[in-house]
C-alpha cells in the first residue's frame, strides 16, 4: 500500500493499518513523514501569526530567510515534543502492563499524528486569539480524532484494548497538562 491509502486506514481507525506497515518496512517512513508534516503545519501557524501581529513581515528580503529558519524550528520542536510525549505515554503504559519497548511506541504514535495536522495549528491559532470559534470546533475534532488514532495506534503497539489504551494516553494527557498549567497557568 501507498502512504496515502496508509493515512486514509489511520483516519478511519483501522488498526491493523500499523502491523500491514511493520510488515511492509514503511512504519519508520510514515511516522518520519507524518511528524514533519505536524511540524510543518505547526509552523505555518505561526508564520501566520508574525504576520498577522507583524503586519505582513519583514521588509528586507535578507531577514525573509527567518522564515524558513521558523519553520525549520517548528519542525524540531514537534520532533523533540512527539519524543517526550511518546516516552511518557510508553511509561504511562509499562505502568498498567504494556508489554513494548520504546521504540514502537515512537513509532505508532508518529504514524497516528495525522489528525494533529488540523489540531495541533487550530488550538495554537485559537490559543493566540486570532480564530474565532469555528477554529475552536475544528480543534476539538483534530484533537479527539487524535487521540482516537493514538489509542488505536498504542492498541497496535502495546497490544492493548481500546479502553486500557485509552486510560493509559489519558494519564499521560493528564500529567502533562498538569506541567503545562504549572508553568503557564490557566
Amino acid at each position: 500500500m501507498n502512504y496515502l491509502q496508509n493515512v486514509i486506514r489511520i483516519l478511519t481507525l483501522d488498526t491493523s493499518v500499523y502491523r500491514d506497515m511493520e510488515k511492509n518496512n514503511r512504519l519508520f517512513f510514515t511516522a518520519f513523514v507524518n511528524v514533519f508534516l505536524t511540524g510543518l503545519f505547526f509552523g505555518l501557524a505561526r508564520l501566520y501569526y508574525v504576520f498577522y501581529e507583524g503586519g505582513g513581515g519583514f521588509e528586507d528580503p535578507r531577514l525573509q530567510l527567518l522564515y524558513l529558519v521558523g519553520l525549520l524550528i517548528s519542525v524540531a520542536q514537534i520532533f523533540l515534543a512527539h519524543a517526550g510525549f511518546s516516552l511518557l505515554l510508553w511509561a504511562m503504559s509499562r505502568g498498567i502492563k504494556g508489554q513494548a519497548a520504546y521504540f514502537p511506541v515512537y513509532l505508532h504514535t508518529g504514524t497516528a499524528t495525522v489528525p494533529l495536522w488540523l489540531g495541533l495549528p487550530m488550538v495554537t491559532l485559537y490559543s493566540w486569539g486570532l480564530l474565532g470559534t469555528f477554529s475552536l470546533l475544528l480543534a476539538a475534532v483534530g484533537l479527539t480524532w487524535g487521540f482516537a488514532t493514538i489509542a488505536k495506534s498504542l492498541m497496535a503497539s502495546q497490544a492493548f484494548t481500546f479502553v486500557r489504551a485509552s486510560i493509559a494516553l489519558a494519564i499521560t494527557i493528564i500529567f502533562i497538562f498538569s506541567f503545562y498549567v504549572l508553568w503557564y497557568g490557566i
